[in-house]
C-alpha cells in the first residue's frame, strides 16, 4: 500500500543542500529526494544510503537545468535526521 506520510523542503547552499527528514518516517517507507543543480560540471556525492534513480536534463522553464532523483528505504533512525547533498565546486547553487 502507498500512502503520503509527509513532505519537507531543503536548503539553497553553497556546498550542498541540507533537508531534515519528516517526522513521521518509519523504518520501510520510502524515501524520495529531488535534486536540482545548475550545471552538468557540477558533482554530487551522494548521501550514505541513497541511491540515483534517474538524471534528467531541463530544456526550458524556471526549473534547474538537470534534475537528479534519489531514493532510498528509510531506517528507524531516519525520522528527524539531515541530509546533506555534497555538490562541488563550492559556491554553486542547488536546491532540494
Amino acid at each position: 500500500m502507498v500512502a503520503f506520510v509527509g513532505a519537507t523542503g531543503g536548503t539553497t547552499a553553497n556546498n550542498g543542500p541540507t533537508i531534515t527528514l519528516h517526522e513521521d518516517i518509519q523504518a520501510g517507507d520510502l524515501l524520495v529526494m529531488l535534486l536540482g543543480v545548475n550545471s552538468p560540471a557540477y558533482t554530487y556525492s551522494l548521501p550514505a544510503g541513497w541511491s540515483e534513480l534517474q538524471l534528467k536534463s531541463s530544456t526550458g522553464g524556471s526549473a534547474p537545468p538537470y534534475t537528479v532523483l534519489l531514493w532510498k528505504t528509510a531506517s528507524g533512525a531516519d525520522a528527524e535526521s539531515q541530509v546533506q547533498v555534497p555538490v562541488a565546486p563550492t559556491g554553486s547553487k542547488q536546491a532540494v
